[in-house]
């Protein structure tokens, strides 16, 4: 066998592999996610995905770390206009919901308030603010 294919067979081995590998990590979505800030370090929308699934596995302290990490990203220096928007805003909205689910409204709107001090504001964190003023007792 010559040279050449030699090397073609060895590089579609290691192909093959690499791709068997990515494919169980995608199969597996709390570790996509993990694998993801891993690669990005500095980028929020990977962080947020891996907090929405830590709110879907049950673990809140480490959800609402990962939003509060995301929401210093988002609004660290450098970033562009539409990154702060989302970024801040959707962390800083899903961070005060899931304050409110835990029943702690005050802490909820302490979130959004901090959060609409960033410029531009995101509607949609306008809008949960609002609907957490209208609230009296709890977030039901």
């Amino acid at each position: 066998m010559s040279l050449l294919r030699c090397a073609m067979v060895a590089w579609a081995v290691c192909a093959v592999w690499t791709t068997d590998d990515r494919a169980q990590l995608w199969a597996d979505e709390p570790g996509l996610w993990a694998d993801a800030v891993a690669q990005a370090p500095a980028k929020p929308r990977p962080l947020m995905n891996l907090a929405k699934q830590y709110v879907i596995d049950g673990d809140v302290a480490a959800a609402d770390a990962a939003y509060r990490q995301a929401m210093a990203l988002a609004s660290a220096t450098g970033r562009s206009q539409d990154e702060r928007i989302h970024g801040v805003g959707l962390a800083a909205t899903n961070l005060a919901l899931l304050r409110c689910r835990a029943g702690d409204r005050l802490g909820a709107l302490a979130i959004t308030t901090a959060a609409l001090k960033h410029r531009p504001v995101s509607t949609t964190l306008a809008e949960v603010h609002s609907w957490l003023e209208l609230q009296r007792l709890s977030c039901s």
